[in-house]
C-alpha cells in the first residue's frame, strides 16, 4: 500500500523506458514519471534533468504525507527529500 514513484529517463539505453512503466504498472499506488532525455545514470548528475527529477520526488514525498497531517509536515518532508539530493 505504499506509493511508489519510478523516474525513468526516455533515453535510457540500459533499461528500456517499457521497463519502466511496466514496473509503475505492476505496483499498486505507483506513479510513472518519465524524464524526458534523460538517460541511465545522469538524472542527478545533469543539470537538465535534476531539476525534474527533484521535482518528482517532492512530489512523491508530498503525496505520501498522512492527511490528517499539517501542510507544514509535508513542506518539512519535502525540504528533508531535497536537501538529501
Amino acid at each position: 500500500e505504499l506509493p511508489v514513484t519510478v523516474i525513468h529517463g526516455d533515453a535510457d539505453p540500459v533499461c528500456p523506458i517499457a521497463d519502466g512503466r511496466a514496473l509503475a504498472e505492476a505496483a499498486p499506488n505507483a506513479r510513472f514519471v518519465p524524464i524526458p532525455g534523460g538517460g541511465h545514470n545522469n538524472l542527478w548528475t545533469d543539470e537538465r534533468f535534476e531539476p525534474a527529477a527533484r521535482r518528482a520526488v517532492s512530489d512523491a514525498v508530498r503525496a505520501a504525507a498522512p492527511p490528517s497531517s499539517p501542510a507544514t509536515a509535508g513542506e518539512e518532508l519535502t525540504r528533508r527529500a531535497n536537501d538529501d539530493f
